[in-house]
């Protein structure tokens, strides 16, 4: 449970940084071993997040990596799930959800 709750506290602080209007990136691209080398953090301990927290200029309107054609935002009706994985959910069926 511990990597769980890890993510959910990063989850956390990025909402929190937000409402203060401070930016949070989560990077995801780098690679461990070179990350934990030069931290000096331990071979038992996993990374789980590498952040960049700070005040920004302005924020995106939509996500910055779907601007700039990483990849489109998944339909929501594609995540989210009624009593059974693939059974669609009421919120999807009532038309266009909120993202």
């Amino acid at each position: 449970m511990d990597l769980f709750s890890t993510v959910c506290a990063v989850q956390n602080l990025w909402l929190a940084a937000r409402a203060e209007g401070l930016g949070v990136g989560w990077v995801s691209i780098l690679k461990e071993a070179e990350v934990k080398a030069v931290l000096g953090i331990p071979d038992p301990v996993r990374l789980v997040a590498y952040l960049c927290v700070g005040k920004v200029e302005s924020f995106f309107a939509t996500p910055e990596l779907e601007q700039r054609g990483w990849r489109a935002r998944t339909p929501i009706a594609d995540l989210v799930f009624e009593d059974h994985w693939g059974a669609e959910a009421a919120m999807t069926r009532a038309g266009t959800p909120q993202e």
